[in-house]
C-alpha cells in the first residue's frame, strides 16, 4: 500500500518568527525527571535564562512559554 500526503507549508514566517524571536528553549524546561543535575548544569542555566532575557530585552519581544499547540502561530 502507497499512502501519499500533500505538501504542508509548516513554515510560515509568522510561525518562524515566532520559534526564532519568542519562544525559549532551556534545560529547565524538562521535565522533572530529565533536567540537568550539578553544578555546571545549574550555571548553564542561569547562563540560558541571561541570554534569553538579554535577546528578548534588546528586540523588544516578550518571551512565551508556549503551553499549547494552539498558541503557536499557523
Amino acid at each position: 500500500a502507497t499512502i501519499r500526503l500533500p505538501r504542508q507549508a509548516a513554515y510560515g514566517p509568522d510561525r518562524v518568527r515566532y520559534f526564532d524571536e519568542v519562544m525559549t528553549f532551556r534545560p529547565a524546561h524538562a521535565l522533572e525527571a530529565h533536567r540537568p543535575l550539578g553544578g555546571v548544569m545549574r550555571a548553564r542555566m542561569q547562563v540560558y535564562r541571561a541570554l534569553s532575557d538579554f535577546r528578548h530585552r534588546e528586540t523588544g519581544i516578550t518571551a512565551a512559554n508556549t503551553a499549547a499547540i494552539t498558541d503557536i502561530p499557523a
